[in-house]
């Protein structure tokens, strides 16, 4: 599943978050850890929206056991070192925590964009999609990001996008 959000704006970027949370509990294992999967999601999405103009592709993979979620930005991307930051530091605590709570976490930067894939702690159900139905899940040297879908939910922020 897409969802794509500006994420620039908090209260559009916190709709989804809370989408995201409901779509993995309806099709996740009830032993999931939703509050780490939660806090993840968040700091994503906040990371994208302060570091990114424009939009943020959101999808959710259900192809493997555990769910794995991919942020792609347009943003100018980034180094990251799967370590907690020096003291005086002022970015990189919040993927630190992300990698604590993670079972994985891969980071792909270019001229591009970013794209950051997050393997949660959330297994897949015996009713969740098991492939990954986004057809624009692609490598982060594709140009842009997914483009805003055709059709607009009539409420949510987080637009889901189903592949056609």
């Amino acid at each position: 599943m897409c969802w794509w959000v500006d994420a620039g704006h908090g209260v559009h970027a916190g709709r989804l978050r809370r989408e995201l949370i409901d779509y993995l509990r309806r099709f996740g294992r009830d032993d999931g850890d939703y509050d780490g999967a939660e806090l993840i999601l968040g700091e994503l999405l906040s990371n994208a929206g302060r570091y990114t103009p424009g939009p943020v592709c959101v999808v959710v993979d259900w192809s493997d056991v555990h769910a794995r979620v991919i942020v792609h930005d347009g943003g100018r991307g980034f180094s990251w070192v799967p370590a907690l930051p020096r003291d005086v530091a002022e970015r990189g605590r919040g993927l630190y925590i992300v990698s604590l709570l993670a079972i994985d976490v891969h980071v792909e930067t270019s001229t591009h964009g970013c794209r950051v894939a997050v393997t949660l702690p959330v297994a897949r159900g015996s009713n969740a999609v098991r492939e990954n139905a986004c057809p624009r899940a692609r490598g982060v040297d594709a140009r842009g990001v997914c483009p805003e879908p055709r059709r607009r939910g009539s409420e949510s922020i987080g637009h889901n996008m189903r592949a056609g």
